[in-house]
């Protein structure tokens, strides 16, 4: 028949009609579909998918490539650049896990080890401690991230959709997506960004719970990738956790004669109770410290009114990103607004979702990816200015908190962005079954080459913009309060205010009246001070460390325990030591974590250990039936 069509093509070329070139296009148009159809079969087979995911790691991961041997970014890249560094001096000091991050305030320390989860930043802090530049460990972490996040993607949408080919392009419209490339690259907000590598695994849960079509052995074990995705979000970003309940919550609720039968009940309660177990080193710290004056947010966030940072609606459909880093929506227009939106690949997925949502009602109501598309596209308002954020704010009364500390609206991106990936794998699929497989492969290939496109785009401006950042470059800023070392200094003690933050990074040891330092020596966070109280009255020393629970202070030669207070805000919240009466000697001073911390990481050891052993013995089960039914 190829022959025929070739001879028909010959003998019509030797006229020079309309129709001559009518079917010289036609036969153009043949070759290219069939080279197509030729991708789309080995897209399909092992070494297809395996090149396909390599190509899209490679992809995404050319900025961290090309800034090599430093790193680029902006926004959030010197706080997290300085935890990585904190955590890194923090093991050398003896800490761990380290909770007191030692460099920060010029030596006077940090907690960003209560407050702020770190689990995923010992991979790059042992790299620094390797003798790798905090550039190269940087990237490293970033193209590492982008290997989970394909591959995790990969794995949960394949999962869900029963195809290969789909979880492929599942993979590429998620991680390849304009807003999480957005979050890597532009924002450095490693905790967020490293929550949206684990948001298909909830996604991937609450399909095997939710779906129609699941066979019962995947929905009994739902509770796995669901408590894998809640403690992975959980140990990267704590407002994750917040905004990825709520939309849980949400499918839930629309769920809602599923969700109170005893099974789905059961598999919830399962989640609860791993996420508490395996985060419970890490919560009992925090809750610890919430008793006393931490806040943990910026205080100005009690006054700010969110809804003006939405995203103008106009900007979720823009096609080419502009080249801005500037925080602000859209108050001096859109010439300086940072390059955020979905991507026109989603935009065009949501607009075939809701044609056939619209056209085959019957057919489609109540498919997973219908729920999808709905949820993705409320998430999508949410985060836009145009939702009424101020008026719940107003009306949320000791609960306005909880919309305040979202803080940007266009955070819901993030989910708005996978839920409409999974709306437009669904859609593909359902138009596939329905005998219209060639419309779904041009609409695959559409999105997948828009993805590429803006992504390209935006790569390649924000590599041409960004300035590279060196040791030397943080060295600096570890010695200041400046804005980014310490965030907003959410994590100081006491009502800090701005004359403090400038004092606490020039701390001194000093003492009162009557009690003579002879001696001093630091290193990291502990020190050891040779004193003598020449009168007969208690008086103290002051230390060039911020005071925060923990720190104990004893006498070198006796191992005799001394009261450890605050300095108060009169001493800029340095760490005391009481000096009793006619008292000469040594004393030692370090951080030790109380014990009911160290319980609380026992525990959440031993549970992972429990979980591996389960799998362990689970997975040899399943090969022992295997091999006795083959």
């Amino acid at each position: 028949m190829r022959r025929a069509f070739k001879a028909r093509v010959i003998f019509c070329t030797v006229g020079h009609g309309k129709e001559d070139k009518s079917v010289q296009s036609s036969y153009k148009v043949s070759r290219a579909y069939r080279g197509f159809s030729w991708l789309y079969q080995f897209l399909g087979t092992p070494q297809g998918i395996a090149l396909g995911l390599a190509l899209i790691i490679s992809f995404v991961s050319l900025p961290a490539f090309s800034a090599w041997p430093w790193c680029t970014g902006e926004q959030d890249l010197i706080y997290h650049l300085a935890r990585i560094e904190g955590i890194k001096e923090g093991l050398l000091s003896g800490q761990f896990p380290v909770k007191i991050e030692p460099p920060q305030l010029n030596g006077a320390g940090y907690a960003n080890g209560v407050f702020y989860p770190d689990l995923f930043l010992y991979f790059p802090a042992f790299l620094a401690l390797a003798g790798l530049s905090v550039g190269s460990t940087w990237n490293i972490m970033l193209v590492a991230i982008n290997v989970a996040c394909c591959l995790l993607s990969y794995g949960s949408f394949k999962r869900m959709f029963g195809s290969k080919r789909l979880g492929l392009l599942g993979s590429l419209l998620y991680t390849a997506g304009f807003y999480r490339l957005m979050d890597v690259y532009l924002r450095s907000t490693v905790g967020e960004h490293l929550a949206l590598v684990f948001l298909p695994l909830v996604a991937l849960g609450m399909w095997r719970l939710y779906a129609p079509d699941v066979s019962e052995d995947s929905r009994r074990r739902a509770w796995l990738p669901l408590a894998a995705g809640f403690v992975g979000i959980a140990q990267s970003h704590l407002l994750s956790i917040e905004m990825t309940g709520l939309f849980c919550l949400f499918v839930m609720l629309f769920f809602w004669r599923k969700t109170f039968t005893k099974g789905v009940l059961v598999c919830w309660l399962k989640v609860a109770v791993l996420v508490v177990l395996l985060d419970l080193y890490f919560l009992v710290p925090l809750l610890d410290y919430l008793q006393g004056s931490f806040s943990i947010t910026d205080p100005s966030r009690k006054t700010w009114w969110i809804g003006g940072d939405g995203v103008n609606p106009v900007e979720l459909i823009t096609l080419i990103p502009t080249n801005s880093s500037s925080l602000s929506i859209f108050s001096f227009g859109f010439q300086t607004d940072m390059p955020i939106g979905l991507g026109y690949a989603l935009v065009i997925g949501g607009f075939v979702g809701l044609t056939v949502l619209f056209r085959e009602k019957k057919d489609v109501a109540g498919e997973p990816w219908v729920v999808a598309l709905i949820l993705g596209l409320l998430a999508a308002f949410m985060s836009t200015c145009a939702f009424p954020w101020n008026f719940l704010q107003r009306n949320l009364g000791s609960y306005a908190s909880l919309v305040a500390n979202i803080q940007f609206p266009w955070r819901f991106l993030g989910i708005a962005s996978l839920l409409l990936v999974i709306a437009s794998c669904g859609v593909l699929l359902h138009l596939a079954k329905t005998g219209r497989l060639r419309s779904a492969k041009l609409i695959a290939v559409a999105m997948g080459g828009l993805t590429c496109l803006v992504a390209a785009v935006f790569m390649a401006l924000q590599v041409k913009s960004s300035v590279p950042f060196s040791d030397e470059d943080l060295s600096y800023y570890m010695g200041t309060s400046a804005y980014g070392v310490i965030g907003n200094g959410e994590y100081l003690p006491g009502e800090v205010n701005e004359a403090n933050k400038s004092a606490i990074v020039n701390l001194k040891t000093w003492s009162s009246v009557g009690v003579e330092i002879e001696r001093v020596d630091k290193s990291y966070l502990n020190m050891s001070v040779e004193v003598d109280n020449t009168i007969d009255q208690e008086g103290f020393i002051s230390l060039p460390l911020l005071w925060y629970k923990g720190y104990v202070a004893t006498d070198a030669l006796t191992g005799e325990a001394l009261q450890t207070t605050s300095a108060g805000a009169a001493g800029n919240f340095a760490v005391r030591v009481i000096i009793p009466a006619d008292y000469a000697g040594t004393i030692q001073v370090r951080f030790v974590e109380p014990w009911y911390w160290r319980v609380a990481e026992w525990i959440s050891l031993s549970a992972v250990m429990l979980l591996v052993m389960r799998g362990t013995r689970h997975r040899h089960i399943h090969r022992k039936r295997k091999g006795n039914s083959g």
